[in-house]
């Protein structure tokens, strides 16, 4: 094992080179210029300039900028001294809607606070169009692919000399550099989901879970889950659970049982008519089928009843209530099915009302 002298020993010759290496580059930076590359920044010491109402044309070749009210500043360097002819790229941030024209070119809308680079032109002169008063930076360069997607800062330019953040430089030849189209992305995002960027309300993977789960497949309402289903219609409250009256079942939805009631060995026969209910207990209503039927549909013709079933022999489940008492009745046989008792006619499908009552056996 290397000694701990060793070791320090070793990270310092590293951090040298690493610093050897960072002065080669900032070598080859300050010498840009000799070797035919050429950079503008308007404003010339970093930060924006003030572009009033009107078009404020720029003469790169001359060093020179018009105003819209006619008076002239000049910029402490041109493309002449330099005996270069064109500049080949421009990035430009305005914080309002501008055209902006690369002459011969036509003018083209330059959208605000948001970054725009176009490289690989040829153009010593551009003019500036603005509305109202806009705050506008501009970076220019000779070299064609030199667009530069963000200034590192104020600090940084003074002069016309531009430190560039590598970290954000772009050699796209397209209108919008990466970090400006991932940007614009991220906004399309928070502007779908209406949440601030990095918030997650509907987890991906509890929802996953939701739709996986090998027990407690109910709907609980909760933000990352399906709402809860309505016992009787849509416009009712929500519940969990559907009630129901049965002989020794408090409720179908806590097990499995329900699966057990119903069979796969269902004959091709299947019988239904009507009765009047008249009130009595454990009364026998012919289904002529033949055999007892594995289940047995009921629902009574008047506005506010529901319907029940008749499933597992005598088992009576009237599915809009929310009742907990027991409407046992005699088991169905190959004959009869049974209906009615003493305590809740209405509820286990006989009512005494003379009502109409409505049947199906399979």
């Amino acid at each position: 094992m290397a000694s701990f002298e060793q070791i320090v020993s070793d990270q310092l010759c590293k951090m040298n080179s690493t610093l050897e290496k960072i002065k080669l580059l900032n070598e080859r930076w300050e010498d840009r210029e000799t070797v035919g590359i050429v950079f503008f920044t308007i404003p010339e010491t970093g930060g924006n300039r003030s572009f009033a109402i009107g078009t404020t044309k720029i003469n790169f070749k001359r060093g020179l900028i018009q105003n819209p009210d006619g008076t002239l500043e000049y910029m402490n360097r041109k493309l002449d001294q330099y005996s270069q002819e064109w500049l080949h790229s421009i990035s430009i941030d305005a914080d309002q809607d501008i055209k902006l024209k690369i002459l011969p070119n036509s003018a083209r809308t330059i959208v605000a606070n948001f970054s725009t680079q176009i490289p690989y032109l040829n153009y010593n002169e551009v003019e500036i169009t603005c509305t109202v008063a806009t705050n506008i930076k501009i970076f220019a360069c000779t070299n064609p692919s030199a667009v530069i997607g963000q200034f590192k800062g104020p600090a940084d330019m003074t002069q016309g000399n531009i430190t560039g953040d590598t970290t954000e430089a772009t050699t796209w030849d397209t209108v919008y550099s990466l970090l400006n189209n991932m940007n614009r992305i991220r906004n399309q995002i928070i502007a779908i989901t209406g949440e601030a960027w990095g918030t997650v309300s509907h987890s991906i993977a509890t929802i996953w879970g939701k739709f996986n789960a090998t027990t407690g497949h109910k709907h609980t309402g909760a933000a990352d889950d399906a709402p809860k289903l309505p016992v009787t219609s849509v416009t009712n409250a929500e519940s969990t659970a559907n009630k129901n009256a049965a002989n020794g079942y408090a409720g179908l939805d806590a097990s499995a049982k329900f699966a057990g009631l119903l069979s796969t060995d269902v004959a091709a026969t299947i019988a239904g008519s009507s009765y009047t209910g008249n009130g009595t207990a454990n009364r026998a209503i012919p289904h002529g089928l033949g055999r007892t039927p594995k289940i047995v549909f009921l629902q009574r013709d008047e506005a506010g009843y529901g319907h029940a079933w008749i499933i597992n022999g005598n088992l009576i489940v009237y599915t809009d209530s929310g009742s907990t008492a027991k409407y046992a009745v005699t088991a169905a046989d190959s004959t009869n099915f049974y209906v009615g008792n003493s305590a809740q006619y209405d509820l286990s499908m006989n009512g005494a009302s003379g009502a109409t009552h409505y049947w199906v056996a399979i």
